[in-house]
């Protein structure tokens, strides 16, 4: 069963003030721009699952606001203390490290690996297990997304392929053109205009 809620962002970031755990997510959703980087899936409890599907054969709703109304602190007390656990967890600490750090040419699976004291096929199975996509998959598409933008703005490519932290335009290029190529102009031509040949 799936359930959606909508909740106004100035009402949220109001009542998640007595949550630092959740507030922490909250704010990260709400002022990043990455479709994977969602805030952690929590299981549901037997007792909260119980009532929601209740919900469905309440005939005022009139009463089924006001139920909402007491339970949704609940809902988001639970949910920031299984926050604060996951973000203890490997894969989200890693994700958090990736969102800052996605421009250094160095990252890579075994640097990861080395950093957080772990082998690299115990990354790679937590990483995938928690957000459905690979580690390169992850920090590539930051990479990529960054790419478009700047290039969009105007920026010749053999200045923006080192800014997001690739080490070679070849490398760059082949990437770009796989993720962009039905969004963008081709990278040999964009910046023409601007007087600046991207080859």
């Amino acid at each position: 069963m799936i359930v959606t809620i909508n909740i106004s962002k100035k009402w949220l970031r109001k009542a998640t003030d007595i949550f630092p755990g959740l507030k922490t997510e909250l704010e990260d959703f709400l002022n990043r721009k990455v479709l994977s980087n969602t805030p952690p899936p929590v299981a549901m409890d037997k007792s909260m699952d119980h009532f929601i599907r209740g919900l469905k054969n309440k005939e005022h709703t009139i009463t089924v606001d006001g139920f909402m109304r007491f339970y949704i602190p609940q809902i988001l007390g639970h949910y920031d203390r299984l926050v604060r656990e996951k973000r203890k967890m490997l894969a989200y600490r890693v994700r958090n490290y990736l969102d800052v750090h996605y421009k250094n040419p160095d990252v890579d699976t075994a640097f990861l690996a080395d950093l957080f004291h772990v082998t690299q096929r115990t990354l790679r199975n937590q990483f995938r297990q928690a957000f459905h996509v690979t580690i390169y998959s992850y920090y590539t598409n930051l990479r990529l997304q960054l790419a478009n933008t700047l290039i969009q703005a105007g920026n010749p490519v053999k200045e923006v392929y080192y800014q997001v932290g690739y080490r070679d335009e070849r490398s760059f290029r082949y990437a770009y053109s796989r993720r962009w190529n039905n969004a963008s102009p081709p990278l040999s031509t964009y910046n023409i205009s601007k007087g600046t040949d991207g080859n």
